[in-house]
């Protein structure tokens, strides 16, 4: 039964109202409550708490045709970068053209619920910013003195960039207690998914302990 608003009328019997002002608890019981509890059992099991949650239904594309200009929450899968599609909390945005769709509790925390320490990982913020983080030590590929190669994480459910990335950001770490006698540097590839990591000697009669070597990373572009 759906909300009815103008119930009950002034001029309506209590005996006439009754089902449809319990038609309407149902219906507010359903969007707030307690998990589980889909019905007006679940408002207020506190008093004075007010609702404990609201609950929005997963569904497919996004119901935009009932929205119009105005801004709205709602759940819908998100499939970007492959992988099993995943239930997000979206907001139905008008800007000054159109309206546009964004999933802002999209990042890994959608498929991986508990990350590894070190562990890389991705967030598409509601702004369309999507950034990406890791990190890499001595292993798949090895370093070298020079120019290394170093792959953003993509596909799985994880977006790629919609373009070259606007920033690259890495911080020299330190795997044992052995000096490194390095320096780093990173520059931007051009492309969506690959920068470039400078590893050079900071003594140039003493070699890099390239296996002591580990990095910090972060990029930054447009995800959508």
């Amino acid at each position: 039964m759906p909300y009815q608003y103008n119930i009950p009328l002034a001029a309506d019997r209590l005996s006439q109202s009754q089902a449809d002002i319990n038609g309407n608890f149902l219906v507010l019981g359903a969007l707030g409550g307690i998990p589980g509890v889909n019905n007006s059992s679940g408002i207020n099991l506190v008093p004075g708490a007010g609702f404990n949650y609201v609950f929005f239904t997963a569904g497919g594309n996004p119901p935009t045709a009932t929205f119009g200009t105005s801004n709205a929450f709602y759940s819908s899968l998100f499939n970007y970068g492959g992988g099993t599609p995943q239930n997000e909390v979206f907001v139905n945005k008008q800007n000054q053209v159109t309206q546009v769709q964004i999933p802002f509790t999209a990042s890994s925390l959608s498929t991986v619920s508990a990350p590894a320490i070190n562990a890389s990982g991705w967030n598409l913020s509601p702004s369309g910013i999507l950034t990406k983080w890791g990190y890499k030590t001595n292993a798949g590929p090895l370093w070298i003195e020079g120019n290394n190669t170093v792959t953003y994480p993509v596909g799985g459910g994880i977006p790629a960039f919609a373009g070259i990335p606007s920033n690259v950001q890495v911080t020299l770490s330190k795997v044992g207690a052995a000096a490194l006698n390095a320096t780093i540097s990173a520059n931007l590839d051009a492309n969506n998914t690959t920068f470039t990591l400078n590893i050079a000697r900071i003594n140039a009669a003493v070699a890099v302990n390239l296996g002591g070597v580990a990095i910090y990373w972060m990029v930054t572009g447009r995800g959508v």
